[in-house]
């Protein structure tokens, strides 16, 4: 039972990446040259191999994935979970939507059917293990059984989801102070197990024939005179582990020997069980202490001797530090995956414990712990991150995963691969693992960039040439959308094919414009016969729109054939200050010549011709992206002007997963970074990969804060003179020429998925560690200063963002998604400027950004009443009145929202209109006697009414 694994950290490289002994001891392969992935239109398309070794092939499966997926994508990650079912269904959690859709069918593409699923008031959400589907006749694509169990424990039932019916049988289960942790079939189209946190087993029964309602039953552990001879046994050997009610991580089920039958297997924080399910009855097999059991196998097994910092101190169960982190059936075995520290070691290493399933004698010992080289820094306290890993198996496999988000380690539990040093896979930011499953055998995942993938065992040879990573080729955050928001008669087709011929014609028409050879007007004419206007309708994609767009990169990535050291001849390498110059003036000289290119657009009559490219996946205005491409050289000049340490280990991280040849003789990993500006933004996961790994290494709290300022500066001084560049020259790139339709989507790269995560990591880690760390009141100010810059750059994305989706009515369904986005984000990091008492920069941002909670905490918390009048009457239009009145009602503070009827009487009023128990009170003090005394006579009158029906109609 797949479990999508919690947002995690950054993988440091996408590749082969050999692990080691030491905690930071991995290697990078060189990957291919970049490739755009197009999930939305891969049903034509074979599998293909994206990465191979001797031990582990990665194949994209190029599946389909329906548009409304990708658009949920495009948001929030924080709350997607994805499941990949055995039967080739595939659903897709965000919020309270739930998205379906028959991913291994190529006649099913593009259909989704979307489901929306009650609020849930638990503290938890609703997530992709909460679902559970099963098709009674077979593999049917028009007939879906579905059951849905909220986090508080509400059924949902739907005979066939597939048809726009409400669920056809609601009912509840008691999960006491826990949550619904996951939902699982039985085997049976009619059978369901529903398990909880705190390890609460319920059988749930569908209608049948003529039934109407849901049958559930709750599994009870035995209670006759032996019940509790297994574990009074392993008491014996392994001591008592006491009666508290035990927190479950992890709920696997599988096949028995009989028909129906069903094999369980619950893991907690410290033991194994194992239910066997007939459908005429249900019991508890065994109930083995595992805690105990893998603890003794890993003093056995000889992990710690003598390795600590005490010498060759024994290691102890009393010194072992253990935790369950998850479990999975394979082929013979129940595996487990554990993460295993002692009192003497500063990280913890991850282990794998095997089982045999089919047994039912209950286990006083593992029967294999096999021991990847797999370690993690650990500190006290940081338990969490230890559980971030999940397992991923199938029954009939010998193959396991462990994975996060962002990286897949291999093992096989037959060959015992995992004893050795397995390779590892990673994937990180703007990539992701969001979803797992599988599919006639296949171990599957749903990846942002690849859609649907599988990884397996390799061949077991040397690695082939196509090995070179092609997971690292894709850099677009999310799948390739339509062309949504577009003039209405752009199609969203695939781009057409233009050849370098049409490069060649719009560069030799530039040169010309350039030498003054030819006047403006003979070029503008040679360029409309290199592309007449059939060629420039109003599409996406046109020759005119890609060849500009493709010129406009090549100005930015040109070679300094100027500078001798990039001459064949090769060249001696300059000295650390020459070369800084050297590169600065290079990166000017490239700003300067796309002034002159945009010019040339602009005079010849190619700017107002332009319409859309797809970029990153989603549709761009061809001007929005020319003004990109100068942003990106403005930003490569700050990031050069704020070069440290810091930045040329970023640099150094950054071009290992970029693709091309090693660099020539005579130059510097800076001269071949900044010569490709397009893609400058690889350097923000780079800082941020550097910096993960280098906290971990720094002990000085002084250093730490010094390193996560430095990061943050270069970022927040990148992104903002991007932004201010687009501000300041914003006409340059303006059409004089009205278009069909509303404008796209204004998302540009500093306000991409990408570059908003780096950024929201970024503040997170300030948040965390900055404000932990920091000692000095400069450093202290610079933090809180940085921490305002990085919000009003990620807020104004936002709102730039919302504000082009208001103007597009064909938008709206994307509105609310990203109003969601920017609220989670905005709560998110003006909530921790209360809370540290930066209240002057806590009422800056929430009132331009209109966070209306905060300006009240902020209001209550220094008691100001007259700032509380002042917002009142300042964001009237904004509804902040209802807000405040709403806020005072539902936590019950009716003398504070009475109080408002004297400053503030008409609104007051208006938004007591239906609440009668309360606006008699508001008109009495207002002085209308009439109104009060004509509510509170039919106040009055109803309850005499009710109270002479009897105590039921109170």
């Amino acid at each position: 039972m797949f479990a999508t694994p919690k947002q995690s950290g950054r993988a440091s490289i996408l590749g082969r990446t050999p692990l080691n002994t030491s905690i930071s001891g991995r290697r990078s392969v060189q990957p291919t040259p970049r490739a755009t992935p197009n999930v939305a239109n891969r049903s034509a398309r074979a599998e293909q191999i994206l990465e191979e070794t001797n031990q582990y092939v990665v194949k994209a499966l190029n599946l389909p994935v329906p548009v409304q997926v990708q658009e949920a994508l495009r948001g929030d990650l924080t709350s997607v979970s994805i499941k990949l079912h055995e039967s080739g269904w595939a659903w897709l959690i965000t919020g309270n939507r739930l998205l379906l859709w028959k991913f291994s069918s190529q006649q099913l593409t593009g259909q989704c059917r979307q489901i929306s699923l009650p609020p849930s008031s638990a503290v938890v959400n609703w997530n992709a293990d909460l679902i559970a589907v099963c098709s009674p006749v077979g593999d049917s694509t028009s007939h879906l059984v579905l059951l849905a169990a909220s986090p508080e424990g509400n059924l949902y039932y739907w005979g066939n989801a597939l048809q726009d019916t409400p669920p056809m049988v609601r009912a509840s289960v008691d999960v006491g102070e826990g949550h619904s942790l996951a939902l699982d079939g039985l085997g049976h189209a009619s059978r369901f197990l529903l398990a909880t946190s705190l390890g609460t087993l319920f059988v749930i029964a569908t209608p049948h024939l003529s039934q109407t309602q849901l049958s559930v039953s709750q599994l009870q552990p035995p209670g006759g005179m032996l019940a509790g001879f297994g574990r009074r046994m392993s008491s014996l050997f392994f001591g008592s582990g006491g009666h508290e009610v035990q927190e479950a991580r992890r709920v696997v089920t599988g096949h028995s020997g009989s028909t129906d039958g069903s094999i369980v297997f619950v893991l907690t924080k410290t033991s194994l069980q194992k239910w066997q399910i007939e459908r005429s009855q249900e019991q508890m097999v065994y109930n083995a202490p595992l805690e105990a059991i893998v603890k003794e196998a890993v003093i056995q097994g000889g992990w710690y001797a003598g390795s600590g910092t005490g010498g060759s101190r024994p290691t102890t169960l009393q010194t072992l530090s253990l935790w369950m982190v998850d479990m999975q059936l394979s082929s013979e075995y129940v595996v487990i995956l554990v993460a295993v520290t002692s009192a003497e070691h500063s990280f913890a290493e991850y282990g794998l414990a095997l089982i045999q399933a089919d047994s039912d004698v209950t286990p006083l010992s593992v029967d294999l712990l096999l021991r990847p080289n797999y370690r993690v820094v650990h500190k006290p306290g940081s338990e969490a991150a230890l559980l971030n890993r999940c397992l991923h198996g199938a029954p009939h496999s010998s193959t396991v995963l462990v994975y996060n988000r962002n990286m897949v380690i291999l093992a096989d539990v037959k060959s015992r691969v995992a004893a050795g040093n397995p390779d590892i896979v990673n994937f990180p930011t703007p990539n992701a693992i969001v979803g797992a499953g599988a599919l006639n055998g296949r171990l599957l995942f749903f990846t942002l960039n690849q859609g649907v993938i599988s990884v397996g065992q390799g061949s077991g040879g040397t690695p082939t040439p196509h090995t070179a990573s092609r997971l690292a080729a894709s850099v677009v955050a999310t799948p390739t959308l339509p062309a949504q928001g577009l003039p209405p008669t752009m199609s969203s087709r695939q781009p057409q094919e233009v050849g370098p011929e049409k490069t060649e014609q719009l560069h030799n028409a530039f040169m010309e414009y350039l030498d003054g050879t030819k006047s403006h007007r003979k070029v503008a004419a040679a360029c409309e016969a290199h592309f007449p206007p059939e060629s420039f309708s109003s599409r996406l994609d046109t020759p005119l729109d890609c060849t500009v767009a493709r010129l406009s990169e090549m100005v930015l990535n040109e070679l300094p054939t100027s500078d001798p050291r990039w001459s064949d001849g090769g060249g001696r390498d300059s000295a650390g200050g020459s070369s800084s110059l050297i590169i600065i003036y290079q990166l000017e000289d490239k700003l300067q010549a796309h002034h002159k290119y945009l010019q040339f657009v602009t005079d010849v009559g190619l700017l107002d011709k332009l319409t859309g490219v797809s970029v990153r996946g989603y549709p761009v205005l061809t001007r929005w992206l020319l003004c990109e491409h100068a942003e990106k050289l403005t930003a490569a000049i700050t990031l050069r002007k704020m070069h440290s340490q810091v930045v040329d280990q970023a640099i150094r991280q950054a071009l290992q997963q970029r693709p091309g040849p090693a660099p020539r003789p005579g130059l510097t990993h800076q001269d071949v970074f900044y010569s490709q500006v397009s893609s400058i933004d690889d350097i923000f996961p780079a800082l941020l990969d550097h910096q993960d790994s280098a906290l971990h290494g720094l002990e000085l709290p002084q250093e730490r804060t010094q390193l996560v300022l430095g990061v943050a500066a270069v970022m927040e001084g990148m992104v903002h003179d991007a932004v201010q560049y687009r501000v300041g020259k914003a006409a340059l790139y303006q059409s004089f020429v009205s278009t069909e339709g509303a404008e796209p989507e204004f998302l540009p790269w500093t306000a991409s998925p990408g570059t908003r995560h780096c950024i929201s990591q970024q503040l997170q880690v300030l948040l965390d560690v900055g404000v932990r760390d920091v000692e000095s009141s400069q450093d202290r100010q610079t933090l809180w200063e940085l921490v305002v810059s990085l919000c009003n750059l990620l807020f104004d994305g936002y709102q730039a963002q919302i504000a082009s989706i208001k103007s597009n009515p064909s938008l709206s369904g994307r509105l609310r998604e990203a109003g969601r986005n920017f609220e989670t984000d905005r709560r998110k990091f003006l909530t921790p400027l209360l809370e540290h008492s930066q209240l002057r920069q806590a009422a800056e941002l929430g009132e331009k950004y209109e966070d209306f909670r905060v300006l009240v905490q902020l209001c209550e918390r220094t008691g100001n009443r007259e700032q509380l009048r002042e917002y009142m009457a300042r964001f009237s239009a904004q509804g902040f009145s209802d807000f405040l009145f709403k806020q005072y009602l539902d936590n019950g503070q009716l003398q504070q929202l009475l109080s408002h009827s004297e400053d503030f009487p008409a609104e007051l009023g208006q938004f007591l209109e239906s609440h009668d128990n309360l606006s008699w009170l508001h008109h009495i003090a207002t002085q209308d006697y009439s109104k009060a005394l004509c509510l509170f006579v039919c106040l009055f009158v109803c309850l005499f009414v009710c109270f002479c029906e009897g105590p039921s109609a109170l």
